[in-house]
């Protein structure tokens, strides 16, 4: 559904999907009153632009097996979806720019995998950040170790070619200490723009195994947009229970947020924390999604 600027409702729903089962939707702002909408469609992923006169003619991404769509947008000509498709024995991720045309029309680039050697494990889950027409960055769910860590990828030449991974969610984890497990445990990375020309991605992560999953944070620095030290979002009254869903918004100013849900009041609401200068907040249950009820899956 779309709402006009200085509207107070969304107008009547559209519908974006076609006659298959379809869930895992994705969308970002091209501005001038345009969308990039994508998502998963019996077993594969599909996309399409949405403007205030209509759809534009849907497309199909990747293989036959593909899921798990992510969009990214930088201006101008920088449109890029990651996604992950299977392989021969692994799910692997791939990118592709996508190139919005006239009347509503969307066409696809060529689909690169984020990494061209072999693969050793599952990588799941991507989330795609565009900074500009040639730079974006990757971030996924990577089984290769036998357990899973979130890693990241940039690419500086519109997604042709990619550097060598990096780990972002420290390797830090108790349950080493009682033997329990391989190793970490992280899921559902989401990344945002944040300041000028740096990326933020927030992910949940099970360090701290026996309170379940909690929400962690971390910011690039310099050029190489490597990740810095892991921050932990929520505050001393989500420790005790898990928090799901983590999303985040950033703004080309460094003010960022970071949105989930958790049950820590009896009941699933959608809790907010935003960064300063001294640290994160205290969280904040978003009034309209908390209280009586199921309130889960946020998005910025």
């Amino acid at each position: 559904a779309l709402k006009a600027p200085g509207k107070n409702n969304f107008a009547a729903e559209i519908r974006v999907s076609g006659d298959r089962e379809a869930f895992e939707p994705a969308i970002v702002s091209l501005g001038q009153g345009r969308f990039a909408l994508a998502w998963e469609e019996d077993g594969q992923i599909r996309a399409r632009l949405l403007a205030v006169d209509g759809l534009g003619k849907p497309i199909t991404l990747g293989a036959r097996e593909a899921a798990q769509v992510s969009l990214g947008y930088a201006q101008a000509d920088g449109l890029f979806a990651a996604w992950s498709e299977k392989k021969k024995n692994y799910w692997q991720v791939q990118a592709a720019r996508l190139i919005p045309g006239r009347a509503g029309a969307l066409k696809a680039g060529r689909a690169y995998p984020i990494e061209s050697g072999k693969i050793e494990g599952d990588q799941s889950y991507p989330s795609v950040v565009a900074l500009s027409a040639k730079k974006l960055v990757v971030a996924w769910e990577d089984r290769r170790a036998g357990h899973t860590r979130i890693l990241s990828s940039t690419s500086h030449n519109g997604g042709t070619r990619f550097a060598p991974p990096q780990q972002i969610n420290e390797a830090v984890w108790r349950g080493q200490m009682g033997g329990f497990g391989r190793g970490t445990g992280v899921m559902r990375v989401a990344l945002s723009r944040y300041g000028p020309g740096g990326v933020a991605a927030v992910w949940a992560d099970k360090r701290d195994f026996v309170s379940g999953y909690d929400v962690y944070a971390a910011f690039t620095s310099g050029a190489t947009l490597a990740f810095g030290a892991n921050e932990k979002t929520q505050d001393e009254f989500g420790n005790e229970i898990a928090q799901w869903h983590p999303a985040i918004g950033a703004d080309r100013q460094g003010r960022v947020a970071v949105a989930w849900d958790d049950d820590r009041d009896g009941t699933p609401d959608i809790w907010l924390a935003w960064r300063s200068a001294g640290g994160w907040s205290d969280n904040l249950a978003v009034p309209g999604a908390s209280g009586p009820g199921v309130q889960s899956d946020p998005s910025i």
